[in-house]
């Protein structure tokens, strides 16, 4: 888990991450290995693009003032939101804990493609599932068994 600490914080407010620079640039923020899932299983090369600045700037904020402020972002289709949203909520994931986040998501298929991709970015160590249409499923037969850490799901 990374902490966010003074030093950091004053880092990220000094931060002049541009939009296609390196993940690499990121890696104080965001836990390298789900950078490197982002490149390897996603091929996410060229860095965050501006929304994933943007929001990294206000997850990061949000937690030096100890805020539960959501966030709300919009860009356009491809921008890499939801890889954003994973990862703030991988950052502070806990593998020994149980559920830890609940995801909503609007309809069936968004609630699957958003479980499919946060555990693409998570690995093989992170239990996530979905839950529609009053079923509970595992996304990633290959992670362990038990309890999981995300459910992400719709009430349709």
């Amino acid at each position: 888990m990374t902490e966010t600490t003074p030093e950091l914080q004053t880092e990220l407010q000094n931060l002049s991450l541009a939009e296609g620079e390196n993940w690499k640039d990121v890696k104080d923020f965001i836990p390298e290995k789900y950078i490197t899932n982002a490149e390897r299983v996603l091929g996410w090369k060229l860095g965050p693009t501006r929304i994933q600045v943007e929001v990294l700037k206000k997850i990061v904020s949000n937690e030096e003032a100890k805020s539960e402020k959501h966030i709300v972002a919009q860009a356009e289709l491809g921008s890499g939101k939801t890889g954003m949203f994973c990862f703030a909520i991988l950052r502070k994931l806990d593998l020994n804990r149980g559920l830890q986040a609940l995801v909503f998501c609007d309809t069936m298929e968004l609630t699957i493609q958003t479980a499919k991709e946060m555990s693409k970015l998570a690995g093989n160590d992170v239990r996530v599932w979905t839950a529609f249409r009053g079923e509970i499923k595992k996304i990633n037969n290959e992670v362990e068994e038990g309890d999981p850490h995300i459910i992400v799901g719709t009430v349709g």
